[in-house]
C-alpha cells in the first residue's frame, strides 16, 4: 500500500530526483511504517477527499481503496 501512503504524502515532500534526474520514489523498504487503513480514513479526512480521489492519485481503483479501509 506505498502507493497510498505517497498519493497521501504532499507534493513538497516528494521533490526529491534520483541520479537520473527522475522523482525518486519511495520502496518498501523505506523507513515509512505501513499505513494501516485508519491512518488512510484519518488522512483523506484531513484532506478532505473522497477515495476516488485518492484512487486517483494512487493509481488505484476505487474499490482497492475501499476494500483496503474496510
Amino acid at each position: 500500500m506505498s502507493r497510498l501512503a505517497d498519493a497521501l504524502v504532499s507534493d513538497r515532500a516528494r521533490t526529491r530526483f534520483n541520479h537520473c534526474g527522475q522523482p525518486h520514489v519511495r520502496t518498501r523498504t523505506s523507513r515509512m511504517p505501513p499505513l494501516t487503513p485508519e491512518q488512510c480514513r484519518a488522512a483523506r479526512g484531513l484532506l478532505d477527499w473522497p477515495q476516488e480521489e485518492l484512487a486517483e492519485r494512487a493509481d488505484a481503483s476505487h474499490s482497492t481503496i475501499h476494500d483496503f479501509e474496510f
